[in-house]
């Protein structure tokens, strides 16, 4: 916004009385004369005027908005201490190795204050909501750039859980974290591939194999809606689940909350709703697969409300009718005739 300022002029005894004034009315000169300012403007302006102005004024302040979110590089911590959850963001473009040198500091005493808890040490840290931190995490997945780390740090159980964009989530003990990054910090290599190949050489086998970790659930700006669930090709079955593929006739990005519907990649989703055979119910969540265009897929949620699920079951129904013409439950129960066949030792 082109602001400009305007100079006046006044005695500098008059400007004082002046200012005790209104001091004792609770205001200032420069609040009462951008007040008056402000009503000379819309006295003498016309009002035609000044909605088009004000409609210029709001396009610039939107684009400069949007510009600076189309900038914003996000980092995101999830951490548990004390038995205190926080969820934060920031946009200091921080790392899993950055991380990982500013937990040990803190563990070490060197940063921070132990009393106030990690999560109030983190220079410009923003809470966040958990659904927050789970779009954080599948911006991440999808490689575009806008999250430069995310990390999980449980100090209570002494565990460190980083999302890696071609492995997904990868879990170490805390100490072994902390060793990395001494050996990685203690370097004095300004160069920073050199200190990352420092660092992730030591983490190199110290991953935690038994650990899992559940699909990242995806929230959008809105809900799925009944006229968008539309389903092709063959219905499948997989570990006891009927799974219907759901064409993505509308815009995933506002549901699910990703990055896709974008010049800036070429991933897609691949999207299934779910039955389970032995609860002859829809499943809680759609499965949401990412299909990246460097080749790596990751598995994501949705979760249903009830409202989704019921138009969902409606969908199958409908589906199974035109496609097979049998009623769902008839299709279900000859999927696991089938399957109970397939199962059944031959003499």
């Amino acid at each position: 916004m082109d602001s400009v300022s305007i100079e006046l002029w006044l005695d500098k005894r008059q400007l004082a009385a002046l200012e005790q004034a209104l001091t004792e009315d609770g205001t200032t000169v420069e609040r009462t004369m951008q007040e008056q300012l402000n009503e000379l403007y819309a006295q003498r302006v016309p009002l035609e005027q000044q909605e088009k102005i004000q409609q210029a004024l709001d396009a610039e302040r939107l684009e400069s908005q949007r510009n600076a979110e189309a900038s914003a590089r996000y980092a995101g911590l999830h951490i548990t201490e004390n038995g205190q959850e926080h969820y934060l963001s920031t946009k200091s473009g921080q790392e899993f190795l950055d991380m990982a040198i500013l937990m040990r500091r803190y563990v070490r005493g060197t940063f921070g204050d132990k009393e106030k808890g990690f999560a109030r040490c983190i220079y410009g840290a923003e809470e966040i909501s958990p659904q927050r931190f789970e779009q954080l995490a599948a911006w991440r997945l999808e490689n575009f750039g806008k999250v430069t780390g995310l990390v999980e740090i449980d100090f209570d159980k002494g565990l460190l859980s980083a999302l890696n964009i071609m492995d997904g989530w990868q879990s170490f003990r805390l100490k072994d974290v902390s060793s990395a990054a001494y050996f990685a910090d203690k370097s004095g290599h300004v160069n920073k591939e050199v200190r990352w190949n420092i660092f992730l050489s030591r983490l190199e086998g110290k991953q935690l194999t038994s650990h899992t970790q559940a699909p990242v659930e995806l929230h959008g700006s809105r809900r799925l809606r009944p006229e968008e669930i539309i389903f092709s090709d063959e219905i499948s079955e997989l570990d006891g689940r009927l799974n219907f593929y759901m064409d993505c006739s509308f815009n995933p990005d506002e549901v699910f909350g990703t990055h896709v519907d974008s010049a800036d990649n070429n991933n897609w989703l691949n999207i299934y709703a779910e039955y389970d055979l032995e609860n002859s119910q829809v499943c809680d969540a759609l499965k949401v697969i990412l299909c990246r265009e460097d080749g790596f897929d990751y598995e994501m949620a949705y979760q249903l409300n009830a409202e989704e699920k019921s138009a969902i079951l409606d969908k199958m129904g409908q589906y199974c009718r035109e496609k097979y013409g049998q009623s769902l439950l008839e299709f279900a129960a000859e999927m696991e005739s089938e399957i109970t066949a397939m199962e059944t030792p031959q003499m």
